[in-house]
């Protein structure tokens, strides 16, 4: 289904694209209307509780922004990730850097709007179960880590680039594209960690408009559960790399330092400099193994390389470590034990 084309910004409008109209009137739950000139299938919302007509709400808001983000993930990967490996402005090694495992993502987000949309058109407009789609497809959201993982150096390095002529005007030329929106290549390559953070709380909203013998209850606790999990996991890989990139700044600084004065007299600038950096590498280490817990609450953290499928994964440990918490997480569960999968 195309971009656009759930209702007319009504969830309770439908339109041909969607179900059939004859066969829709039939049911007893709406009529045919039409408006400006294009007839609609039209719910009719006086038989529906107050609570259901908040879920649908919250249930198409998931569905169009949902439709959204594809369309971004569509325009990174058709205008930005593909000229820029074919026409070879930065090497294969650093388009791999900038954009990851984005194009893993793409059919993994398809697959969960496929879904929604079939059981839209199966209920005529009354989605009364998303929480059995959520368990599926949430199963391959944990892709998700690899990219937000590796997001901090991507920003990183596109900051780097900017001396790049090739590259920068590239992505000067794309901004100016109406398909991009005035955005720019930062701003989409922000946008799956921006969604993968707001299913919990769509989830959230879904389950505070809920009964609690609602058909949908119980699946939709187990997959708010799944995808906080894999925000706190996402989270957790996160400060991991941004911790590792100021232990390394930390060491290289101060071995600059180190460098310059081999062979000379020491001036009291130079010493309070190295001072004041060996205390940044003190606290870079600090954040890269954790200090100050009991030894027996120390959990290791293991990260997995995972090679996932809609058929399953497989999965070799990397390496253990041990992160430390930080504090105001977006929303996510405060485990900091749990495993993480990555490709």
């Amino acid at each position: 289904m195309a971009v656009g084309s759930l209702g007319r910004g009504k969830w309770f409008h439908l339109s041909e694209g969607e179900v059939n109209l004859e066969e829709a009137s039939q049911t007893g739950l709406g009529s045919i209307i039409v408006e400006d000139g294009k007839p609609y299938f039209a719910l009719d919302l006086s038989a529906i509780s107050a609570e259901e007509v908040k879920r649908q709400e919250i249930v198409y808001e998931l569905m169009t922004t949902e439709r959204e983000y594809i369309r971004d993930l569509s325009t990174i990967i058709e205008f930005f990730l593909k000229p820029i490996r074919e026409q070879g402005l930065i090497t294969a090694k650093y388009v791999s850097v900038l954009f990851s495992n984005i194009e893993q993502l793409l059919p993994v987000n398809q697959e969960f709007l496929g879904r929604l949309d079939q059981r839209r058109r199966e209920r005529v407009g009354i989605v009364d179960e998303v929480g059995d789609i959520f368990l599926v497809v949430a199963q391959y959201f944990k892709m998700y880590t690899i990219y937000c993982g590796n997001q901090p150096e991507a920003m990183s390095y596109l900051k780097r680039e900017r001396s790049n002529k090739r590259l920068s005007s590239f992505l000067q030329f794309c901004l100016l594209k109406p398909v991009c929106r005035g955005l720019d290549l930062g701003a989409f390559l922000l946008k799956p960690v921006q969604r993968i953070c707001k299913y919990p709380l769509l989830l959230r909203e879904l389950l505070k408009h809920t009964l609690e013998d609602h058909v949908d209850r119980k699946n939709l606790e187990a997959a708010f559960e799944l995808t906080n999990n894999i925000v706190s996991i996402v989270n957790e890989r996160r400060r991991f790399v941004e911790n590792q990139h100021a232990l390394l700044s930390a060491m290289s600084k101060l071995d600059s330092d180190v460098r310059a004065v081999v062979g000379r007299n020491l001036h009291w600038f130079t010493l309070t400099r190295m001072f004041f950096r060996c205390v940044a590498l003190s606290r870079a280490c600090k954040n890269v193994f954790v200090r100050g817990k009991p030894a027996e609450a120390q959990r290791p953290i293991s990260y997995f390389r995972s090679v996932s499928t809609m058929g399953g994964s497989f999965q070799r440990p990397i390496y253990s470590c041990k992160v430390q918490p930080a504090e105001g997480e977006i929303s996510g569960s405060q485990d900091h034990s749990r495993q993480f999968h990555r490709d």
